[in-house]
This record gives C-alpha cells, structure tokens and sequence, in this order.
C-alpha cells in the first residue's frame, strides 16, 4: 500500500472500526514525492479494521471568483491521482471512491458504475459560495 499504511492517524480509525464493527469511508491528506505538495486520498476501512482501498482525487478544485473571492488553488499543493479505483465489496454493496469536486464529472461516476459500483461516495468540504451549486446537483442525484 501506499503511505497511508504508516499514517498513526488512520491506524486509530482502523483500531476503532475493528473494535465496533464498522466500516469507514476516511478523507485524508497524504505525502507525496514532490516537496510541499500532497495527494488528497479517499481511504475505505472493513469492518475489520483493514484498509480495503485508497483513491487519490483526480480532479483537483481550482477557482478565482473575481474581485471578491474566494480564490481556491488546489492544484498548489495537490498532486492529482491518475487512477480510477475499482468499487469494492462491502456489506453493502460495491463502493465506488470520488472526492469532493469529482462529483462535477460524470464521466468517473459512469466508469465506477461500468466497473461495478453500487453506491458512489465523495468526502466533501465546499465553501458557501462555490458549495451551492455542488450541494444542489448532490441533492438532485440522490432523488
């Protein structure tokens, strides 16, 4: 795996997951080989407390609304992912891995689902002003 196997954080998520029989869907910051730059990683956790499956964004969220703001450069210190992960099975159903502002490309979406997926999952944090409109189209997929 990656270095999310070395992360004290997600060890306690994992610790905790296994000891309430739960899984867990965990949004995390992780290093990468470029100085001053990280992956931005969806982590799926087993109701074992196993990491089941990791996916790094690969569309990153860059805005500049003019004059006022906010002006958003993910891709200042993000490093894109270049992979598609595959759903995985889960008690469930067969998850798909998003983040955030992937939920705008519905091509990924129809890939997960051609590769299987059951159930799509995006971790998000948006701000006010550039949040509505992705809350809105969240609300329109979900009816």
């Amino acid at each position: 795996m990656t270095t999310t196997s070395k992360s004290s954080f997600l060890k306690g998520i994992c610790d905790e997951a296994k000891q309430l029989g739960i899984g867990c869907s965990v949004g995390i910051h992780e290093k990468s080989p470029l100085q001053g730059r990280l992956y931005n990683t969806h982590v799926l956790i087993s109701p074992q407390g196993d990491i089941t499956s990791s996916y790094r964004k690969i569309h990153l969220f860059d805005v500049n609304i003019a004059p006022n703001g906010p002006r958003l450069m993910e891709s200042n210190t993000t490093v894109p992912g270049d992979t598609v992960t595959p759903p995985v099975s889960t008690p469930v159903g067969k998850v798909g891995l998003g983040i955030c502002y992937d939920v705008r490309f519905p091509e990924m979406a129809l890939k997960l689902r051609r590769m299987g997926a059951e159930i799509l999952t995006y971790p998000s944090a948006f701000t006010v002003k550039t949040g509505e409109a992705h809350w809105g189209t969240a609300k329109e997929q979900g009816d």
